[in-house]
């Protein structure tokens, strides 16, 4: 509460400030038109900006504006997208007239953190991407967009189930166990929720890939920053657009098991008489079909979007998809002679989804290809079903039981700038977004799968979350002449998030008709055998941050910022961190006059960013809930201690150096940039064991450990004329040095790894105790840990697996002679994008590939041993060890390379000409785009795609390259699509 009165005092002295400043300045209103210097057309939507302030406009439909300008003003700064910038000084006339020409790529303004800058200004590792270089096609998720765009960005999601996220990683791995994921910023607003945005109305995307860069956010920029700034209406236009598209996804890939016939002449199995494809039978065409309606424009004071978005989705799983309806808002207006500029959004989205199950691939692969779907059965309501370990009938799975959920996000922030004087301005910003979360799943009675030994059984889940933003900011920008400037950002901000979640489980039904909307028919709620859970948790944090940005004569560039933050997250002796970051540019061709060169810019940048905790109370001691009692005739709910106190837990750090060059040549026809990175992150948030006593409960939460990362990064875009039309050809590799683990042990607070750890286990049937990866001070994370089989012979003589014996034993010992047999993360990423335009077509064809990491095929591990024929379909690599009469053990020899390239993206358009369009239309075209149409790898699993961390296990993000056995298949799709505008 003292916060936040504080907040409350400070608006009104800086709002009053404001106006008392305003009254006292002259004004004089200036006008002209702004045109295309080769063409003498008007450019529409330029704009005009008072040197070393905020005030501006832009222009009309005929290219022509009116500004009104203190009475000293003497430059009007004045750009346009894909053209020079130009700077005229202001004279005696109030009327100025500006012909602008084409431009460079230097000129492109790049969203920094809480602020922008030119292409040229830039010293941290940045990427920009512009709407017209996004992923086209089927995008549901605006993570895709930046798939293969962005050098060092890996985004990845083995499967296409619609419902699924993706993982994303920037730069290798950069923690230990604090999040791994970027902070998304959207228009301001930190943590936003990128589902909250419909892909249409995403302007660009800009990436902060080094520390020098992502420090000002602190305790979240670890991990990188993406910042998303979604769509503006122009001034002077009043644009209606909509965009129309249908997608058909049909299965791309599957597991390679035996069908009915080959499982017959196998010989060994169970053949129950029937030919059934359960592929076939948990699978459809999947149907896609999106809508967004978007109207914007406006005067010089007042401009607006507003876009409605609506998407049904299908995935290739029946009972998988959801529905989404997306509303966003825009308004900027200007006021007080446009000293004054407010800028309001809101958002909302409602989307319900059919999460469907997983798990049904998984036992479509394995379960028997002659049985029938349906028998005579009513004790599993007809379903057929064998009475085997882990063994389901994948129809009954998704026909039995439901798994809903719906997802309403509000959000909203308003911004209001106010310019004191010519040079120095000041902002206030507040935000807040709403998520409101229901899950229900329901399991049949008579299901097999979950629900019939508990007749029944009902899960519930609700949260409430609620994020709220407030910042106040100063900035000072000053021209020094001779093309060199100034600018300095001084602000304050402080944040608070609360949550609140209820869920309960319970079973034993009368009857399947309550399901979860009667989740009190549940008898054990009575017994007292259902469970009831709730939590609420809150958090604050709190910045005090600036940053000074110089150019000096175009040629020298040099940035520091500097974040005193503190969180409520952390432990009681360790509230507030400081998050420092300086970089450095120069332009070789302008500082020595280097000719045949539009561009040689070396940079260098260091800095130290943070990863929050990722929850609350995680440094208290806390009491809650643990066991039931029987005591005197009734069961009694006992408490104990969830975790022990550590009052020293903080934050993970990590401090990088980028070096970084910058190049053009060809007049800007080739263009480039190559990086390399060097991270260490220390005081990794981990999970240790502890003794009991003297600690009250077995683990605390301790910052331990040491990780070092490097890597290489190049991005080439070059031009090719072709005639009347061109090719745009972009590039961008990476190439990840493996992080390492340099260590996990603090010996002042007795904690250690124990110089390594294995786990991520396999799993049941059999192999619940074989572990997939070591983690090892020392050595790479993300090493795949296993017996070593002898490729030479892999079955031996008796029959038996042929392990190398490793120790040098003479005996196979299950432990002893394991071995490090591959790594999961990737060492190489590669995007191959292909723009052609040829009159009114234009068509993009786009390739991406993963190189280097290895993937541990666990259905391999299972079912390719002959020998599980007797209660499983197999593998048809199963011919491959045909003499082998042992039973399934995991080992290198179900570890494959998995590197591949693929045709990522290929859309051909076809744009009606402006003097051919019907009446009323501005715009119509059409097209058609295919999405993943042809892959090419070795790997024999349904999908060659890293998989970054294996969710679930003890080892999360620490235990890359698993490909589970519930992965969602592969999708091809074909998209056909509208947009017009009137």
């Amino acid at each position: 509460m003292k916060s936040r009165f504080y907040l409350r005092g400070l608006v009104l002295p800086v709002l009053a400030f404001c106006m008392l400043s305003f009254q006292g300045m002259a004004q004089r209103t200036i006008t002209g038109v702004i045109t295309d210097q080769d063409s003498g057309d008007p450019l529409i939507g330029a704009s005009i900006l008072v040197q070393g302030t905020t005030i501006g406009t832009v222009t009309d439909f005929d290219g022509a504006y009116s500004l009104e300008v203190p009475e000293d003003a003497t430059i009007l700064y004045v750009s346009y997208t894909g053209y020079t910038a130009q700077e005229i000084t202001i004279g005696t006339s109030d009327e100025v007239n500006v012909s602008l020409t084409a431009g460079t790529e230097l000129e492109e303004v790049v969203v920094t953190g809480y602020g922008t800058q030119k292409a040229k200004e830039v010293t941290g590792s940045i990427a920009h991407v512009n709407a017209d270089d996004f992923n086209q096609g089927n995008v549901n998720d605006p993570t895709q967009l930046l798939q293969g765009k962005v050098g060092g960005l890996v985004i990845a999601r083995p499967g296409s189930n619609p419902n699924g996220g993706f993982d994303i990683r920037l730069r290798g791995l950069s923690t230990i166990g604090a999040s791994t994921e970027p902070l998304i910023v959207i228009d301001g607003v930190l943590g936003g929720d990128l589902n909250s945005i419909d892909p249409q109305d995403i302007e660009s995307m800009d990436v902060l890939k080094d520390a020098s860069a992502a420090a000002i956010y602190g305790t979240r920029g670890a991990s990188g920053v993406i910042l998303v700034t979604t769509r503006k209406g122009q001034a002077g236009s009043a644009i209606v657009n909509y965009t129309g598209q249908v997608t058909f996804e049909v299965v791309d890939n599957v597991t390679d098991v035996l069908d009915a016939d080959e499982y017959r002449n196998f010989g060994g199995g169970n053949d129950l008489g029937h030919s059934t494809d359960w592929f076939d039978e948990i699978m459809q065409t999947g149907i896609t079909q999106t809508h967004n309606l978007s109207l914007s424009g406006g005067s010089q004071k007042t401009t607006y979007r507003l876009s409605g978005n609506f998407r049904d989705v299908q995935g290739i799983a029946r009972t998988t998809g959801f529905q989404r309806l997306n509303f966003r808002g825009n308004v900027i207006q200007k006021a007080f002679n446009d000293r004054m500029t407010i800028t309001a959004n809101i958002a909302t989205t409602n989307e319900d989804s059919n999460l469907g199950r997983e798990e049904a691939f998984r036992y479509a692969t394995i379960y028997n290809p002659t049985s029938p779907v349906r028998d005579d059965n009513e004790r599993w309501d007809g379903y057929a079903q064998q009475v085997l370990f882990d063994y389901y009938n994948p129809v009954a799975i998704i026909e039995q039981n439901s798994n809903l959920e719906t997802e309403k996000t509000l959000a909203a922030n308003i911004r209001g700038e106010y310019n004191l004087t010519r040079t120095l301005s000041v902002a206030l910003f507040y935000s807040q977004q709403n998520v409101n979360l229901n899950q229900s799943r329901y399991f049949d009675k008579n299901s097999f799968w979950v629900g019939e030994n508990a007749n029944g059984r009902v899960e519930r889940f609700n949260s409430e979350e609620q994020d709220r933003l407030f910042r106040i900011e100063g900035n000072f920008n000053t021209d020094l002449g001779r093309n060199s400037s100034l600018s300095i950002l001084g602000a304050y901000e402080y944040q608070d998030y609360d949550y609140e979640g209820f869920g309960l489980q319970g079973g034993n039904f009368l009857t399947d008709a309550f399901q979860y909307n009667n989740a009190g028919a549940a008898l054990d709620f009575d017994k007292g055998n259902g469970t009831v859970g709730s939590n609420r948790t809150s958090s604050k944090l709190i910045a005090f941050f600036g940053r000074a940005n110089l150019n000096i004569a175009d040629t020298y560039f040099l940035t520091a910022s500097l974040r005193r933050e503190g969180s409520s997250r952390f432990g009681e002796d360790n509230k507030w961190g400081w998050f420092p970051a300086v970089s450095g540019g120069v332009d070789l061709v302008r500082a020595v006059g280097l000719a045949g060169l539009n561009q040689l810019k070396l940079r260098v940048g260091y800095g130290v960013t943070g990863n929050n905790v990722g929850e609350s109370l995680l440094s208290l001691q806390r009491f809650g809930p643990t066991n039931n009692f029987y005591y005197n005739g009734e069961f009694v709910q006992s408490f104990g201690p969830v975790s022990n106190a550590n009052p020293d837990l903080k934050w993970e750090t990590k401090s990088d150096i980028n070096i970084g060059v910058d190049f053009a040549v060809m007049d800007y026809r080739l263009t480039g940039s190559l990086e390399y990175y060097n991270s260490t992150t220390k005081d990794g948030i981990f999970f240790f064991n502890v003794p009991v006593p003297p600690n009250l409960f077995g683990s605390t939460w301790f910052n331990v450990g040491e990780v070092n990362n490097s890597g290489i990064e190049l991005s080439l875009g070059y031009t090719v004329p072709l005639g009347s039309g061109s090719w745009q050809m972009n590039f961008t590799g990476s190439r990840w040095f493996t992080p390492e683990l340099v260590s996990l042990t603090d010996a002042s607070r007795g904690v250690s790894l124990g110089g390594f750890r294995d786990g991520a286990n396999l799993g049941s049937p059999g192999q619940n105790g074989t572990p997939l990866i070591r983690l090892e001070e020392g050595a790479p994370i993300g090493q795949l840990w296993g017996l070593v089989i002898n490729e030479d012979q892999p079955v031996g003589e008796d029959g038996l697996w042929n392990f190398v014996d490793v120790d040098g034993s003479g005996d196979i010992d299950d432990i002893q002679d394991r071995a490090v047999i591959g790594n999961g993360f990737p060492k190489f990423n590669l995007g191959f994008n292909n723009n052609f335009n040829f009159g009114n077509f234009d068509v993009n064809v786009f390739f991406r590939g993963v190189f280097g990491h290895e993937m541990i095929n666990t259905f391999r591990a299972f079912y390719e041993a002959p020998s599980q024929i007797s209660a499983y379909n197999i593998l048809r690599t199963s011919s491959n060890v045909a003499d082998l009469t042992d039973q399934p053990q995991f080992s290198s020899y179900h570890v494959e390379s998995a590197d591949f390239l693929k045709l990522d993206n290929l859309t051909i358009g076809y744009t009606i000409r402006q003097e051919s369009l019907p009446g009323g239309f501005s715009k119509i075209r059409v097209f058609v785009t295919g999405q993943n149409l042809f892959t090419i790898t070795n790997y024999t699993g349904v999908s060659p795609e890293p998989r970054l961390e294996d969710d679930g296990s003890d080892f999360g993000a620490l235990a890359p390259g698993i490909d589970r056995r519930n992965t969602y298949f592969t999708a091809r799709g074909f998209t056909f699509g509208l947009n017009l505008g009137f």
